[in-house]
């Protein structure tokens, strides 16, 4: 409950969310007007009651992180969290918030990516899209590529232990739109960082984000 002998701007304020106590400024959880958030603190400051909201205390910490610094607040990547996230912030009544969170719209130019969750899914499929017994992306010079040593197994198929360290080198990989995407169904073409030869695929937009 707030100290109503303090300024709005230095009163801290608890809030218990599904179990679990924050403790901000009151102008924090006032800041964006005719917010359910708004109109609770206004109300328990006439009643004198604790403030309480029966709702997710994890997606509460993110839409608290949002209005402790909205511009530069980042929302989840993934799609999941992502949209219930916006969920969450349609609740609040934040309209800022619920268009940060809308789905990413992936255009020509634009730095992406993979999403997390994309990763299990493509990294096989990516492994032979780079290489076989010598790796094309670096033309052959395996002394110097940063990329795993690609190695067939006598059946033609890449072996999985030589492919693994891919896993995390996707996550840490960027590259930029290099040409109109075709549409969410068909994807757009990638360029991808490499120090010795950047390439170009064609890459399904469900599984890039944006770099941030």
């Amino acid at each position: 409950m707030a100290d109503k002998n303090i300024s709005p701007k230095r009163t801290r304020v608890k809030i218990n969310v599904g179990g679990t106590v924050f403790e901000t400024y009151l102008s924090t959880l006032t800041k964006v007007n005719d917010s359910v958030l708004s109109a609770m603190i206004a109300e328990e400051m006439q009643n004198g009651d604790e403030l309480f909201i029966d709702r997710n205390p994890l997606l509460f910490a993110k839409v608290l992180d949002y209005l402790r610094d909205e511009e530069r607040f980042v929302p989840p990547p993934e799609d999941d969290a992502r949209e219930a996230l916006r969920r969450e912030a349609e609740f609040y009544k934040l309209p800022e918030l619920v268009k940060k969170c809308l789905p990413e719209e992936i255009r020509f130019g634009d730095d992406v990516k993979w999403k997390e969750s994309a990763i299990d899914s493509y990294w096989k499929v990516f492994a032979m899209a780079l290489g076989g017994p010598n790796c094309t992306v670096c033309s052959g010079e395996l002394e110097k590529c940063l990329f795993p040593k690609f190695l067939k197994s006598r059946d033609g198929t890449l072996k999985d232990e030589y492919c693994l360290p891919l896993k995390h080198q996707m996550r840490l990989m960027k590259g930029v739109v290099s040409a109109e995407p075709f549409g969410n169904d068909f994807g757009c073409l990638v360029k991808w960082e490499h120090p010795y030869n950047p390439y170009v695929m064609h890459m399904p937009t469900c599984a890039l984000r944006l770099a941030k």
